[in-house]
């Protein structure tokens, strides 16, 4: 789905969403905190760059 959005007096901003699923393998672990709890990415005042985890069902 598309995420729209205005500020006041300037164009509208249209951001394109994608859901990546996979497995990720956690190298740098300091890294990895900060991405879970700042998020990713210059959409993240619309929702947008959040990341959903859970343990892999075969650790």
């Amino acid at each position: 789905p598309n995420v729209f959005g205005k500020k006041t007096g300037a164009e509208p901003i249209r951001i394109k969403t994608v859901l990546y699923q996979g497995i990720l393998h956690v190298t740098d672990s300091t890294a990895f905190l900060s991405a879970i709890q700042q998020g990713i990415g210059r959409g993240k005042s619309y929702g947008c760059g959040l990341l959903s985890i859970m343990k892999s069902p075969a650790h």
